[in-house]
């Protein structure tokens, strides 16, 4: 069972939400984040930047920053940009993007579903960004960035949140990425008590998006566990946005090759037929279907359909199975996080950007992957597994900011 947890969720006053809410500053190049910060007094990435525009700053992730961040998010509620709820509740989100709906719920997940193994990875955490991380939520108390939570289902949640979604939001608005965010309150006891009572009977929960932010907040619950703190805190808790399957939209991430190591082109591609069946292609195509990958390589589109694929578990997905008959025993790419050989390109309708890095002469080849789906993320999920960096480019990408998880409540 999931165990989920209403909180007093600190958010923007109506009238700025569209200006404080942000993407992840990490998804900004330096020149639109300086932009971003020039131009939007509002934005939440100012809390997550308090000394832009000083000449003097202090080190990256230090205590003396993660001081500042604080300090700067208190500023905020004082000028009356953030204001807390009176009441625990759940909050209903919806992102609608290209006639595509995303609809679910935001919540406290308890840590103990992730210790129990309720909450299913399919990502290896890197242990220097989850202590980064727990130490930015201890010293700064609070968590502005959900954990996106899924889970198989078809229409029961969607029919559970429908006479809520049918009234008016608290907020509605659009970003210039021209996504439409809509946000419910749910406050009311029985209504609290039926989400709870949803959740209660669904078994496992999978990790989408956030694996990082997820083991941050568990290392920190043990800890402080082990000094006798508040059992009943909400630290005990990640802030986790809930939402079915089917709801998802899962693109793969394109690979890009700056070189061919000892091959000539010739020799690749006579290396490759050992695999795969390689036909050449009229122009740009994508996968038809998995153990698929379309290629492209000096000038040319190629198909490569992995020979026995009938052999190949279902756990095991594209990405993976790329890294294992094509980057590491041809190439020589044994580091698929750090090698400066290859590089990711994330998203659907790729093809022709991907063909454009090649033709520029930034790399020797490109590789277009069919998406996982979410069975395979289930599969390797369930079986204990995790997938290479990079396998998956879920939506919907959620803002920073748009509802704070104190764990201090």
């Amino acid at each position: 069972m999931a165990s989920i947890r209403p909180f007093k969720a600190v958010r923007p006053v109506p009238d700025k939400v569209h200006l404080v809410a942000t993407r992840s500053y990490v998804t900004y190049s330096p020149t639109k984040l300086r932009d971003k910060l020039d131009y939007n007094p509002y934005s939440f990435i100012h809390i997550i930047n308090p000394e832009f525009g000083h000449r003097r700053k202090s080190r990256p992730n230090s205590d003396k920053r993660f001081i500042k961040v604080r300090q700067r998010y208190d500023a905020f509620i004082d000028e009356g940009v953030y204001q807390k709820d009176e009441n625990p509740s759940y909050y209903v989100y919806r992102q609608i993007h290209h006639g595509h709906q995303h609809t679910g719920v935001i919540c406290g997940v308890a840590c103990d579903d992730y210790i129990d193994g309720k909450v299913k990875i399919h990502e290896q955490t890197l242990g220097p960004r989850e202590e980064i991380f727990k130490k930015y939520l201890e010293m700064t108390h609070f968590n502005a960035e959900p954990v996106l939570l899924t889970f198989p289902d078809e229409d029961k949640l969607h029919n559970l949140l429908q006479p809520w979604t049918e009234q008016r939001p608290v907020y509605d608005f659009s970003t210039a990425d021209k996504v439409r965010h809509q946000l419910w309150q749910i406050d009311e006891e029985s209504k609290l008590q039926s989400l709870k009572h949803f959740f209660a009977g669904i078994p496992e929960l999978y990790i989408a998006d956030g694996h990082h932010r997820c083991a941050s907040s568990v290392l920190l619950a043990q800890e402080k566990r082990k000094r006798h703190e508040n059992q009943d805190g909400l630290w005990n808790f990640f802030m986790a946005y809930i939402l079915p399957s089917k709801d998802l939209l899962i693109h793969p991430f394109h690979r890009l090759i700056s070189n061919l190591g000892v091959y000539k082109v010739a020799d690749f591609l006579a290396e490759l037929n050992h695999g795969f069946e390689v036909i050449k292609l009229d122009g740009p195509a994508v996968p038809a279907a998995q153990r698929q990958f379309c290629m492209y390589l000096e000038s040319n589109w190629y198909n490569l359909s992995l020979k026995n694929a009938v052999d190949v578990p279902v756990e095991e997905t594209d990405s993976q199975l790329l890294t294992d008959t094509v980057l590491k025993p041809l190439l020589q790419i044994l580091d698929i996080r750090h090698d400066e050989r290859l590089s990711f390109i994330g998203g659907e309708d790729k093809a022709l950007e991907l063909k454009a890095k090649v033709d520029k002469g930034w790399y020797a080849a490109a590789f277009i992957l069919h998406p996982v789906t979410f069975d395979e993320l289930k599969a390797v999920s369930d079986a204990g597994l995790t997938m290479p960096p990079k396998s998956t480019y879920i939506e919907p990408k959620l803002r920073s900011g748009l509802t704070i998880f104190e764990l201090d409540d």
